[in-house]
Protein backbone atom coordinates (compact mmCIF):
# COMPACT_ATOMS: atom_id res chain seq x y z
CA UNK A 1 0.00 0.00 0.00
CA UNK A 2 1.28 3.45 -0.89
CA UNK A 3 0.06 6.78 0.36
CA UNK A 4 -0.58 9.64 -2.06
CA UNK A 5 2.04 12.42 -2.03
CA UNK A 6 1.64 15.17 0.53
CA UNK A 7 4.16 17.73 1.72
CA UNK A 8 5.02 18.40 5.37
CA UNK A 9 3.64 21.92 4.84
CA UNK A 10 0.28 20.49 3.73
CA UNK A 11 0.23 18.20 6.76
CA UNK A 12 1.00 21.18 9.03
CA UNK A 13 -1.84 23.17 7.43
CA UNK A 14 -4.21 20.22 7.97
CA UNK A 15 -3.20 20.04 11.64
CA UNK A 16 -3.88 23.79 11.98
CA UNK A 17 -7.38 23.33 10.53
CA UNK A 18 -8.00 20.46 12.93
CA UNK A 19 -6.76 22.44 15.94
CA UNK A 20 -8.95 25.40 14.97
CA UNK A 21 -11.96 23.10 14.65
CA UNK A 22 -11.28 21.57 18.08
CA UNK A 23 -11.26 25.08 19.59
CA UNK A 24 -14.23 26.36 17.59
CA UNK A 25 -16.98 25.19 19.92
CA UNK A 26 -18.82 23.82 16.88
CA UNK A 27 -18.45 20.13 17.83
CA UNK A 28 -20.00 18.22 20.72
CA UNK A 29 -17.59 15.80 22.38
CA UNK A 30 -18.28 12.07 22.76
CA UNK A 31 -16.17 9.16 23.82
CA UNK A 32 -15.32 5.74 22.31
CA UNK A 33 -16.34 6.47 18.68
CA UNK A 34 -15.12 8.85 15.98
CA UNK A 35 -18.65 10.13 15.39
CA UNK A 36 -22.09 9.28 16.72
CA UNK A 37 -25.48 10.95 16.57
CA UNK A 38 -24.41 12.93 19.65
CA UNK A 39 -21.02 14.25 18.53
CA UNK A 40 -17.38 13.50 17.84
CA UNK A 41 -14.22 12.38 19.57
CA UNK A 42 -11.12 14.50 18.92
CA UNK A 43 -10.08 12.23 16.04
CA UNK A 44 -13.59 12.34 14.59
CA UNK A 45 -13.32 16.12 14.32
CA UNK A 46 -10.28 15.57 12.08
CA UNK A 47 -12.36 13.24 9.91
CA UNK A 48 -14.99 15.93 9.54
CA UNK A 49 -12.52 18.73 8.79
CA UNK A 50 -10.54 16.68 6.25
CA UNK A 51 -13.59 15.16 4.54
CA UNK A 52 -13.09 11.49 5.39
CA UNK A 53 -15.18 9.18 3.22
CA UNK A 54 -18.12 7.79 5.18
CA UNK A 55 -18.67 4.07 4.69
CA UNK A 56 -22.07 2.47 4.35
CA UNK A 57 -21.89 1.85 8.10
CA UNK A 58 -23.32 -0.98 10.09
CA UNK A 59 -26.95 -1.62 10.89
CA UNK A 60 -28.12 -1.19 14.46
CA UNK A 61 -25.48 1.29 15.61
CA UNK A 62 -25.33 5.05 15.85
CA UNK A 63 -21.60 5.06 15.01
CA UNK A 64 -20.42 6.46 11.72
CA UNK A 65 -17.90 4.24 9.94
CA UNK A 66 -15.19 5.62 7.66
CA UNK A 67 -13.31 4.02 4.79
CA UNK A 68 -9.54 4.03 5.20
CA UNK A 69 -9.34 5.68 1.79
CA UNK A 70 -6.47 3.65 0.35
CA UNK A 71 -6.53 1.13 -2.44
CA UNK A 72 -6.26 -2.41 -1.11
CA UNK A 73 -7.58 -1.61 2.38
CA UNK A 74 -11.07 -3.08 2.67
CA UNK A 75 -11.78 -2.55 6.35
CA UNK A 76 -13.65 0.40 7.86
CA UNK A 77 -13.13 2.18 11.16
CA UNK A 78 -15.20 3.92 13.79
CA UNK A 79 -12.55 4.21 16.52
CA UNK A 80 -9.21 5.21 14.97
CA UNK A 81 -8.41 7.65 12.19
CA UNK A 82 -8.85 6.34 8.68
CA UNK A 83 -5.34 5.74 7.31
CA UNK A 84 -5.71 8.48 4.69
CA UNK A 85 -6.65 11.07 7.33
CA UNK A 86 -3.73 10.03 9.57
CA UNK A 87 -1.50 10.48 6.52
CA UNK A 88 -2.98 13.92 5.75
CA UNK A 89 -2.19 14.95 9.34
CA UNK A 90 1.20 13.23 9.46
CA UNK A 91 0.32 11.32 12.64
CA UNK A 92 -0.55 7.73 13.61
CA UNK A 93 -4.19 6.57 13.39
CA UNK A 94 -4.60 6.87 17.17
CA UNK A 95 -2.50 10.02 17.61
CA UNK A 96 0.43 8.48 19.51
CA UNK A 97 3.00 10.85 21.00
CA UNK A 98 5.74 10.74 23.65
CA UNK A 99 3.86 11.61 26.82
CA UNK A 100 5.90 13.36 29.47
CA UNK A 101 3.23 15.58 31.03
CA UNK A 102 0.06 13.58 30.43
CA UNK A 103 -1.38 10.35 31.83
CA UNK A 104 -1.78 8.78 28.39
CA UNK A 105 0.33 8.64 25.23
CA UNK A 106 -2.28 8.98 22.51
CA UNK A 107 -4.96 11.50 21.72
CA UNK A 108 -7.93 9.15 21.78
CA UNK A 109 -7.06 8.11 25.35
CA UNK A 110 -6.93 11.77 26.41
CA UNK A 111 -10.39 12.15 24.87
CA UNK A 112 -11.92 8.90 26.17
CA UNK A 113 -10.21 8.19 29.50
CA UNK A 114 -8.64 11.40 30.78
CA UNK A 115 -11.68 13.50 29.93
CA UNK A 116 -9.66 16.27 28.26
CA UNK A 117 -11.76 18.92 26.54
CA UNK A 118 -11.27 19.56 22.83
CA UNK A 119 -9.49 22.79 23.71
CA UNK A 120 -7.05 20.99 26.00
CA UNK A 121 -6.46 18.30 23.35
CA UNK A 122 -5.69 21.09 20.84
CA UNK A 123 -3.08 22.38 23.32
CA UNK A 124 -1.58 18.86 23.58
CA UNK A 125 -1.37 18.61 19.78
CA UNK A 126 0.51 21.92 19.60
CA UNK A 127 2.79 21.07 22.53
CA UNK A 128 3.65 17.63 21.13
CA UNK A 129 3.74 18.33 17.40
CA UNK A 130 7.31 17.05 16.93
CA UNK A 131 6.58 13.76 18.68
CA UNK A 132 3.26 13.30 16.83
CA UNK A 133 5.04 13.82 13.49
CA UNK A 134 7.93 11.46 14.34
CA UNK A 135 5.55 8.66 15.36
CA UNK A 136 3.49 9.33 12.23
CA UNK A 137 6.54 9.09 9.97
CA UNK A 138 7.54 5.72 11.44
CA UNK A 139 3.94 4.42 11.19
CA UNK A 140 3.66 5.46 7.53
CA UNK A 141 6.97 3.88 6.54
CA UNK A 142 6.12 0.67 8.39
CA UNK A 143 2.64 0.54 6.85
CA UNK A 144 4.10 0.96 3.37
CA UNK A 145 6.46 -1.95 4.07
CA UNK A 146 9.68 0.05 4.10
CA UNK A 147 12.54 -1.06 6.29
CA UNK A 148 13.20 1.13 9.31
CA UNK A 149 16.76 1.32 10.67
Amino acid sequence: MKFPPITPEEQAENRKKWIAALRSGKYSQVRARLKTDDGYCCLGVACEVLDAKVSSGRAGTDSVYYDHGLEGVKTVTDTILPFIIAHKLGITPNGTFDSHNHAYDCLWKLNDFAGYSFSKIADVIEENETSLKEKGFIWKRTTEGEIID
